[in-house]
């Protein structure tokens, strides 16, 4: 039996759920057609074993060792690839590595299973590991620099022993180096619904800052008054403006709604929200699928591990906009692993976009590239898909201030996305077209779009993603 133009993938016998949800993403991102074959057949060709050593006669990379997942993470981050060793003949190279081990811990956030990650990502139980904080975990997409070591390893042994590598095979539509997954949390629909809330707000802070000799700061707070009782229009009604900017770009993207059936707020740790009753917005929801775009849930502050309510919120957004809603984001990236995403798969979701940071950018899923989700406490997969934030404008201003430091704090993330073929995901809120609020921040979205896509990106919307990777690895997986 030929294998030729197929990479051989040798598991242990009966191998657990584990070690196949963790062998699947790796072949995913090295990007080789493969066959899982038993141990005989797999000589004459190069081969990859996992937790087991290669038969005799066989040539290639076994996955096999006892590295502490602490010092492959450190060694990853800091851009120090594991290096092979030689395990006898020529073409035989083994890498000092538990596969499973580090896949669940950076994929699947073994150790914070059972943390909640908050709006404030500081103190009670939103406070991310020590370990992690260290390591600085999500500087660089670990996962994915493993993958190319183990790549680079399975190159090696072929040389050496006088066989040829699979040709790797395009992920992403009409030859696109990479993905973007352009998308807009809309916390807001206007700026002007519960204005004298706002009002409130500015001249209370004003007073404070007065008592406090602040002097600058509260002329700031009085001067927002002024400003949107002089206002003409709604300058925060971000929706078509940020859609003719990705139209004019070539793009798509996610617009993902919060769904009430009231503007209060309470519970949802922000305010101005907007109900799903208004015709206004159940038109402008519609609307929005018309045009190609996607709609997705963002899903609410107090429902992040309710089934029940995550897949109420789907339904009032599929009545509303007349089209299957794919795609969730949880509202202030609320996550408790892993009950939410048990939550969302209940729901009906296909895919989850909200693993990611509140106060960075960067690689908080361990990954520049979809996932399936892993359930470490139950060890088993989910359905649910996983496209993990590269960056949110909020987490940006935040880390790196006004936007003129934006496009530098993103040059290190941008490359390693854009040589690894993954995807970028920003998220856009639609408020942030304000110019007096956010000063630049549509102008440095719009010269973001252009430069993505001069540089090859795909831009486009989570559903597209999930599609494009579902179509992706079954092409990895030829039948015979």
């Amino acid at each position: 039996m030929s294998h030729e133009g197929t990479l051989s993938v040798l598991l242990p016998p009966e191998p657990a759920a584990r070690t196949r949800w963790a062998t699947e993403e790796l072949l995913a991102r090295l990007g080789l057609r493969y066959r899982l074959l038993p141990a005989e057949a797999a000589v004459g060709a190069v081969a990859l074993a996992i937790g087991r050593e290669l038969p005799p006669g066989a040539a290639g990379v076994e996955l096999m060792g006892t590295s502490p997942v602490a010092q492959v993470t450190a060694e990853l981050q800091a851009g120090r690839a594991p290096a092979p060793a030689s395990t006898g003949p020529a073409g035989r190279l083994r890498l000092d590595v538990s596969l499973e081990d580090l896949f669940e811990e950076w994929l699947a956030w073994r150790g914070a299973c059972a943390g909640e990650w908050s709006w404030a990502e500081s103190g009670r139980s939103g406070e991310e590991p020590a370990g992690r904080r260290e390591l600085r975990v999500g500087r660089r997409p670990a996962a994915d620099l493993l993958a190319e070591a183990v790549g680079a390893a399975l190159e090696a042994a072929a040389r050496s022993s006088g066989l040829v590598t699979p040709p790797r095979v395009p992920r992403w539509p009409d030859g696109r180096r990479f993905a973007v997954h352009l998308s807009h949390d809309v916390d807001y629909l206007d700026g002007r619904s519960l204005l004298w809330m706002r009002y409130a707000g500015w001249t209370a802070r004003a007073g404070l800052a007065l008592a406090r000799g602040q002097v600058r700061s509260a002329q700031e707070s009085l001067s927002r008054i002024r400003r949107w009782l002089g206002e003409k229009g709604d300058p925060q009604a971000g929706v078509p403006i940020l859609m003719a900017a990705e139209r004019a770009a070539g793009a798509r993207s996610t617009f993902y709604f919060l769904i009430k059936t009231s503007s209060y707020s309470r519970g949802e740790r922000i305010g101005r929200l907007y109900s799903v009753r208004t015709p206004y917005v159940r038109r402008l929801m519609a609307e929005v699928a018309r045009s190609g775009w996607e709609v997705g849930v963002h899903g609410r502050y107090p429902t992040f591990i309710s089934a029940a309510g995550l897949g109420r919120e789907k339904r009032l957004l599929e009545e509303a906009a007349q089209v299957p809603v794919r795609g969730v984001r949880q509202h202030c990236l609320h996550l408790r692993l892993p009950q939410t995403f048990r939550a969302q798969e209940e729901a009906g979701f296909s895919y989850d976009a909200t693993v990611g940071w509140n106060d960075d950018a960067g690689f908080r899923g361990g990954t520049c590239l979809p996932y399936r989700v892993w359930d470490a406490e139950a060890r088993r997969p989910l359905r649910l898909w996983e496209i993990p934030l590269t960056f949110q404008d909020v987490a940006l201003q935040h880390a790196r201030g006004p936007v003129a430091g934006w496009t530098p704090a993103l040059a290190p993330i941008r490359r390693d996305i854009e040589r690894l073929g993954g995807v970028l995901s920003a998220s856009f809120h639609t408020n942030w077209v304000d110019p007096v609020d956010f000063p630049g921040a549509l102008d440095w979205y719009r010269d973001l779009l252009a430069e993505l896509g001069e540089a090859g990106g795909w831009l486009t919307h989570g559903a597209d993603i999930v599609q494009a990777e579902e179509s992706y690895r079954r092409s990895l997986a030829p039948t015979e």
